[in-house]
């Protein structure tokens, strides 16, 4: 997805000129060489600051539900660290800066030196720099510490106790970790975070399993990680916000006796500037290479076969082919895929379409859909044999497929209105016009 700019670049709001301390002899210079000592040069600063991202995928903190822009607020803060040089002498600065309207940050830059030049020089020509937005919502911090016995600049660890929340927006407000690199004018942040909001329902009204306490285990994929703990609420629901770093694609819910369920993204990349609303079943998230063959239930629970769900009182509704390793490579479809019980019938591509994307019941954290091409292969693949799919069914009380054609939801890119389908008659791939009628199973994703 192409990204741009949300604000445009301002020039510099203003700049004040650095305040030279001279030598003297007198009490009063005395006590400002050794303020200074202490604290380091001050040097005002208001700077321009905006925001890289893409506007569409941010969320809304305005009114008008149509920006899609995230606003500066009260209480955030710059951090502004870096080093610059000038006539072969280096010079460490930092400071916080506070937002004071629009897209300006006013404050001092300390400095461990009496810097020769302005404030604008010493971050132009800087040969490190960094610019770190402190969201409103992580509280005050001393994030300087400079002495006499030497410099030392630095930001202070942070408290990421909020890191699960429930509210979308105070969550993006607060998780929104952003940093510049350069320069120029002032500084254009780029997002470091994904946002994750994530609903994971609990099919059933089973209080044992609702009354389970799980621990959201981040430590290994959150940007600011640690175990915190999350419970189901009166629906068999659990909603929370967490911000992830770009580039991480899934984490990990632990339940009470240590077992761990991959709630993954389709293991895609994570991107910064990006928000990402999740629906998952944390039954179906759990199921592993073992369930393959197994059946879902209209509930959400797995069943060795049909008659196991009829004695839970539900119904079966397809049998798993494929589950995807905890750490598999990208792929185009989520954790698993399991096929309907039975077929829709016979019909066209499109109708095809419709009925599986319609096919009931709908089931916590799946989606029912037309394979595509490479999901079938998938799925053909982690059987064996064509036939060993094709046949699978009636051992667990379903309706075996044909030795038939069945169709895909892939087109062929060279061939307007042909589209891929499996033949399990012939055992090979061939294109159909989408306007035959040609046998339908409904697959679900999970």
């Amino acid at each position: 997805m192409k990204t741009k700019n949300i604000f445009k670049s301002l020039a510099l709001v203003m700049m004040i000129p650095a305040m030279l301390l001279t030598t003297a002899c007198s009490n009063e210079d005395d006590a400002i060489n050794e303020k200074a000592s202490q604290e380091g040069y001050k040097m005002p600063i208001t700077v321009n600051v905006t925001r890289q991202g893409d506007a569409a995928t941010r969320a809304t903190y305005d009114n008008d539900k149509t920006q899609k822009k995230l606003f500066f607020s009260d209480g955030d803060k710059l951090f502004v660290k870096g080093t610059t040089s000038v006539d072969n002498n280096s010079y460490q600065y930092a400071g916080t800066l506070t937002w004071s309207s629009g897209e300006t940050f006013s404050g001092d830059l300390s400095v461990n030196g009496a810097y020769p030049g302005t404030v604008e020089e010493m971050l132009t020509n800087a040969t490190s720099i960094k610019a770190t937005l402190l969201p409103s919502g992580y509280g005050d911090y001393h994030f300087l510490s400079i002495d006499g016995t030497g410099y030392n600049a630095s930001l202070d660890d942070l408290d990421y106790s909020i890191t699960v929340i429930s509210d979308l927006k105070t969550a993006v407000e607060q998780f929104s970790l952003e940093q510049a690199n350069n320069y120029h004018d002032g500084f254009n942040l780029t997002p470091q975070n994904a946002i994750v909001n994530c609903t994971l329902k609990v099919p059933g009204t089973n209080s044992s399993t609702k009354s389970k306490p799980y621990i959201f285990d981040i430590a290994n994929y959150v940007k600011y990680g640690g175990g915190v703990e999350i419970n189901f609420d009166d629906d068999s629901k659990i909603k929370f916000v967490i911000a992830v770093a770009s580039g991480f694609s899934k984490w990990a819910l632990q339940d009470d006796n240590g077992s761990f369920s991959d709630i993954a993204l389709s293991y895609k990349s994570l991107y910064g500037d990006h928000i990402y609303n999740i629906n998952r079943n944390p039954i179906l998230a759990s199921v592993t290479s073992a369930d393959k063959g197994k059946v879902i239930g209209a509930n959400g629970n797995i069943y060795v076969n049909v008659a196991a769900a009829q004695a839970a009182n539900t119904t079966a509704v397809a049998m798993i082919a494929y589950v995807g390793s905890a750490t598999g490579a990208a792929a185009p479809y989520n954790h698993g895929l399991a096929l309907a019980l039975s077929d829709e019938g016979k019909t066209n591509w499109r109708s095809a379409k419709d009925a599986c994307e319609a096919h009931t019941p709908v089931i916590p954290g799946g989606k029912w859909k037309l394979a595509t091409q490479d999901e079938w292969a998938t799925m053909l693949g982690a059987a064996g044999e064509d036939d060993d799919l094709r046949d699978g069914f009636f051992s667990v009380g379903g309706t075996n497929m044909l030795s038939d054609i069945y169709w895909s939801s892939t087109v062929d890119p060279n061939q307007t209105g042909w589209v891929w389908c499996w033949d399990f008659k012939d055992g090979d791939w061939g294109v159909v016009n989408k306007f035959s009628d040609v046998y339908v199973r409904a697959c679900l994703a999970f």
